[in-house]
């Protein structure tokens, strides 16, 4: 079993929410958003990070989503919520 908060396993975790910087819509990031911290809540339940990491992580997911929207609506993307 690999260690808590092994380089490998946080660069892995890293990289699904790096994928939010992608979304192309507001709905879009909201799913981008639950992948993300559903990838963060199976490391925590397989023990492959702990707590203080969960929380940093999901801090991470939050400043993304944030900063996604935020470019979102400074390109003029209008939310629809179908």
């Amino acid at each position: 079993m690999t260690e808590p908060n092994h380089p490998a396993t946080l660069y892995r975790a890293q990289d699904q929410i790096a994928k939010i910087a992608g979304a192309e819509s507001y709905s879009a990031v909201g799913l981008l958003d639950l992948w993300a911290r559903g990838y963060v809540e199976a490391l925590f339940a397989e023990g492959l990070i702990d707590w203080d990491e969960h929380g940093r992580l999901n801090a991470a997911v939050d400043d993304q989503c944030d900063r996604r929207r935020g470019e979102l609506k400074a390109a003029g993307v209008t939310p629809r919520y179908e």
